[in-house]
C-alpha cells in the first residue's frame, strides 16, 4: 500500500502505484488541523514478464556453473524462475534490484558422468509472474570434458629373492581410458640407480623376472603410465585452460634383491611429551605432541613408514627417520592408539603408543566475536516434483490432507508429490532446505490436456497443460500471435506496443486503386457506346443498300 500525505495544494500531482493506495489531505489554520483520507485501488492491465536473452553456455568438467540473469516486469510483480529440465542445473530467484528480478543459474560440481563426450544439455528457462504470465528462453549448456592424469598403484618398498620368480602387475586407473585390462594405457619404467635388468610390459604393466646373484642390491625405480588423451572440444583451451594431449603419472619404487631378507629395525623412538621412549602417554585436549622414530634395514633398504591412528592411516613416508605431529582438539578425550609400522615390503617392525587424552574445559566464544570459522552457507537446488500420488500412500497423511484443505482440494482428489533438493555447496546441514513433499491435485492419468498443472512423463508442466512435457507456453517472444495479443508478440498482455500503421500511405494507395477502377469503368462504357453506335450505323447502311438493289 502506498500512503501519500501532503498538505492540500490545488493541482497537486500524486504518483499512485498498482494496488491499494491511501491519500491523506490536511487542512490547517492558526488554531487547528484537520484531515481527510481516502483509500483507492489502482487496477491496471497485467503484462507478462520479459526475460533477458540467454546465450549458449560452456562449463568445464570438475567445476560448477554460476551465471546471473534478470527479468523485468512493468507491473513490478514478483517473478519466480524455473529451469526445465533440471539437475544438474538449477535456477532460483536471488534478489530484486528495483528494476529487475535477478536470478542465478547454477549447478553441482560437474563430473565425468555429466561431461563425457562434451555433453550438450538443451535447457529452457522460464520467468513466471503472479498472474501466471510467462516468458521463456531456450539455450544450450555444454559441459566440456577434460582429460585426467591416470592414477598409479603405490608400490612402496618391495623385496625380491635371488633365484626366485618375482611377478607383479602395477595397476593403474584412468577416468577416460579405464584400467590395465582396457589396453589404452602405456607403462614404462626407468632405473634411477643400479644397472637395469628387467622391463615392464608396456600395455598391461606386468613385471616378470627371476633375479640372480649379480642383481643383488637395492634399486630406485621410476614407474610411469601415460593415457591416450581425448578428442577435445574447440573451447577446451580458452574456457578450461586445458589441452587434449596425453597425461601421465609417475611413482618412485624401491626394489631390494637379496638372498636372505632381514626385517627393518626401529632403533629409536621418542615423543615430545615425555622426552623418552615411554609408550604410555597422558595429555590434555588441545595439547599437541610430536613423535619420532629411527629405522635401520640390514639389507640397505630404505623402509616405508606407515602411521595409523586408531586403525586409520594418517601418514606415510619413506625414510630412515620419520616423525608424526598429532594436534588434539576438543572432543578427542578418551583412549587412542598410535601405531608406526616400518616395512621393507615383506617384513616389518612396529611400535605402539597408548595415548590417554583428558578433557579440557573451554569457555564458549562470545557471540559476534571476530576470527571465527567461516560459515558454510547452503545453496539449494531442487529437482522437479514427482507424479502426484494418492494421499493415502503418504507417510504424513494428516499433513497432506491439511495441505489439500488449504488449497481447497477435496479429500477424494487429495494427493502428494516428492522431490529431492541438493545443496550444491555440500555444507552437510539441513538449514533452509526447501520442502521436499507437498499436497497436490491427484489425477489417475495426468496428461497435457486435463486442465491441471501437474507432473508426468518425467517432467513438470510450467503452466496448466503447457511447458515441460507439453506444448510450449505462449509468451511474448515466441513469434506467434496468441494470448489475446494485438499483433505478433505485441499488445494485449505483452509490454511491447504494436507498430503503428502508416494510414496516409494506405489511404493514398487505396485512393489510387479506386481512381484507376473508375477510369477503367469509364473507358469500358465509352467503348461500349462506340460499339453500339457502329452497329447501328452498319444496320442503316445495309438497309439502304438492300432497298437500292431491289429497285
Amino acid at each position: 500500500m502506498l500512503i501519500y500525505s501532503s498538505s492540500f495544494v490545488p493541482n497537486t500531482t500524486i504518483n499512485a502505484v498498482k494496488g491499494i493506495n491511501r491519500l491523506v489531505v490536511f487542512a490547517r489554520n492558526d488554531s487547528e488541523t484537520k484531515n481527510k483520507s481516502v483509500v483507492f485501488n489502482v487496477s491496471v492491465a497485467n503484462f507478462a514478464p520479459i526475460l533477458q536473452n540467454m546465450s549458449n553456455l560452456f562449463v568445464c568438467e570438475d567445476r560448477s556453473l554460476s551465471v546471473f540473469f534478470n527479468a523485468t516486469d512493468v507491473d513490478y510483480d514478483p517473478i519466480s524462475f524455473l529451469l526445465s529440465p533440471n539437475n544438474p542445473f538449477f535456477a532460483e530467484f536471488r534478489r530484486f534490484d528495483g528494476s529487475a528480478s535477478i536470478g542465478e543459474l547454477f549447478s553441482i560440481v560437474l563430473r565425468k558422468a555429466h561431461a563425457r563426450g562434451n555433453r550438450v544439455y538443451e535447457e529452457t528457462l522460464f520467468a513466471i509472474d503472479d498472474d501466471n504470465f510467462v516468458d521463456s528462453k531456450q539455450f544450450n549448456i555444454t559441459v566440456i570434458e577434460v582429460n585426467h592424469a591416470p592414477v598409479l598403484q603405490n608400490l612402496g618398498t618391495t623385496t625380491a629373492g635371488i633365484n626366485e620368480t618375482f611377478y607383479i602387475q602395477i595397476n593403474a586407473t584412468d577416468l577416460e581410458d579405464g584400467t590395465n585390462a582396457d589396453g589404452r594405457l602405456r607403462f614404462n619404467l626407468t632405473f634411477l640407480s643400479g644397472i637395469p635388468f628387467f622391463k615392464i610390459n608396456e600395455t598391461f604393466g606386468i613385471i616378470n623376472v627371476t633375479p640372480n646373484d649379480t642383481h643383488r642390491g637395492t634399486y630406485n625405480i621410476e614407474v610411469c603410465v601415460n593415457d591416450s588423451g581425448i578428442a577435445g572440444h574447440p573451447n577446451l583451451t580458452n574456457v578450461c585452460g586445458e589441452t587434449n594431449a596425453s597425461k601421465y603419472n609417475c611413482i618412485l619404487w624401491q626394489l631390494t634383491v637379496t638372498n636372505i631378507n632381514r626385517p627393518p629395525n626401529i632403533t629409536d623412538w621418542w615423543n615430545s611429551k615425555t622426552n623418552n621412549r615411554r609408550l604410555n602417554i597422558t595429555i590434555q585436549e588441545l595439547e599437541n605432541i610430536l613423535f619420532n622414530i629411527s629405522v635401520i634395514d640390514p639389507d640397505g633398504t630404505i623402509p616405508d613408514n606407515y602411521w595409523y591412528l586408531d586403525g586409520r592411516g594418517v601418514h606415510f613416508n619413506r625414510s630412515n627417520t620419520d616423525s608424526f605431529f598429532y594436534p588434539t582438539n576438543i572432543g578427542d578425550a578418551g583412549k587412542h592408539i598410535l601405531l608406526i609400522q616400518a616395512t621393507d615390503g615383506l617384513l616389518n617392525d612396529s611400535r605402539q603408543w597408548n595415548i590417554t587424552i583428558l578433557p579440557t574445559f573451554v569457555p564458549p566464544p562470545s557471540v559476534g566475536g571476530a576470527g571465527g570459522k567461516l560459515e558454510c552457507i547452503p545453496k539449494w537446488g531442487c529437482e522437479d516434483w514427482s507424479v502426484c500420488q494418492n494421499a493415502n500412500l503418504a507417510k504424513q497423511v494428516e499433513d497432506i490432507f491439511y495441505g489439500c484443505v488449504l488449497q481447497r482440494i477435496g479429500e477424494e482428489y487429495c494427493g502428494f508429490q516428492l522431490r529431492k533438493c541438493i545443496d550444491v555447496n555440500s555444507c552437510n546441514v539441513t538449514r533452509n532446505r526447501p520442502a521436499e513433499i507437498q499436497s497436490c491435485l491427484y489425477s489417475e492419468d495426468p496428461q497435457c490436456f486435463d486442465g491441471i498443472r501437474n507432473c508426468h512423463s518425467g517432467r513438470c508442466e510450467i503452466l496448466v497443460d503447457c511447458g515441460g512435457p507439453c506444448k510450449p507456453c505462449a509468451t511474448c517472444s515466441d513469434g506467434i500471435k496468441n494470448q489475446n495479443e494485438q499483433g505478433i508478440d505485441c499488445g494485449g498482455p505483452c509490454p511491447f506496443k504494436c507498430p503503428e500503421i502508416e494510414k496516409p500511405e494506405r489511404i493514398r494507395f487505396l485512393g489510387l486503386i479506386i481512381w484507376l477502377a473508375l477510369f477503367l469503368i469509364i473507358i469500358m462504357i465509352v467503348v461500349l457506346f462506340y460499339i453500339v453506335w457502329r452497329i447501328q450505323k452498319m444496320k442503316e447502311r445495309y438497309k439502304y443498300a438492300i432497298k437500292k438493289w431491289v429497285r
